[in-house]
């Protein structure tokens, strides 16, 4: 399942796809490596068997140099600001892009690893909040509004955008069922004249809407005799009981593949830490008996 989603970060999703400068430096660097090639340092070859080495243990991929090409694009992309990078985990990320580069990056891929573990589970969220938001912009075509407003209110860089995706995280604890009634608080507040005004709150930057004040229009308009809308709203197939089935024991089966993954790095940081100790005492009375 991770392969499946790293796959899609890197080949379809807007921003990762495509032939990428990343990709090529990666192949030129795996081709130099290459026994064929003598002339090249020990400590990059060393450097990338360690990393395609540890890939085979912990991903047990049949492609590990692809999945190496897949996360170097990862790594090429990630903000060292981001809510989900730790203020200890910034200097794997240097600010200045054309500082990240491969050397670098395998340099410290076992720490590297597991925070771009915990990237991707973000990117993951972000990408499939995506699909729900292009639902909700395409039902704002449908009543009329105009497509500059929708881009203002709707891009991925709106404050709108961002509090929503803030909003399902919080309320629905990252739950696709969560899109259903979502969807319905919008469709009630931009369908039903009125009640857009209300649930905008303007700012000195730019204008968004209340999640909390669509909910309330939902609540209080669901068993309403609503006769006339200003634009009809569009009939919505309701998932079958299966398909809710089949999409809870998905969520289920990820969250368990995640703990195990966060156990497995915890070992791993928890080991690094043991020999770092281990080669610590063995320097201090190397230093000792040198001195006696």
């Amino acid at each position: 399942m991770r392969q499946k989603r790293l796959q899609e970060f890197t080949g379809n999703s807007e921003g990762f796809g495509g032939p990428r400068g990343s990709e090529r430096q990666v192949s030129e660097f795996l081709r130099r490596g290459q026994r064929a090639y003598p002339e090249i340092k020990r400590r990059d070859k060393r450097l990338l068997e360690e990393a395609l080495d540890f890939l085979l243990s912990a991903e047990g991929t049949s492609d590990p140099e692809g999945t190496l090409k897949a996360l170097f694009q990862i790594y090429e992309e990630i903000d060292p600001y981001a809510d989900y990078i730790k203020p200890g985990e910034r200097e794997f990320f240097p600010a200045h892009k054309r500082e990240r580069t491969l050397e670098r990056f395998l340099e410290g891929f076992k720490y590297i690893y597991y925070i771009l573990l915990r990237a991707q589970e973000r990117l993951y969220l972000a990408n499939t909040f995506g699909v729900f938001w292009e639902h909700c912009t395409e039902y704002l075509q449908k009543c009329g509004y105009k497509k500059k407003y929708i881009y203002s209110i709707g891009s991925k860089d709106s404050l709108f955008y961002r509090q929503s995706f803030s909003y399902w995280r919080r309320e629905f604890k990252d739950e696709e069922e969560g899109f259903l009634v979502m969807y319905a608080y919008f469709k009630i507040c931009f369908g039903i004249e009125g009640n857009d005004e209300y649930c905008s709150v303007a700012n000195s930057r730019e204008v968004t809407y209340d999640w909390r004040r669509m909910k309330a229009c939902f609540e209080k308009l669901r068993d309403a005799d609503v006769k006339e809308t200003v634009v009809p709203a569009p009939e919505y197939e309701e998932w079958s009981e299966k398909n809710k089935r089949m999409i809870r024991q998905r969520i289920e089966a990820y969250k368990r593949e995640r703990c195990a993954q966060i156990r497995k790095s915890e070992q791993v940081l928890e080991n690094i830490r043991r020999r770092n100790e281990r080669e610590d005492h063995a320097q201090f009375a190397a230093a000792v008996g040198a001195q006696g």
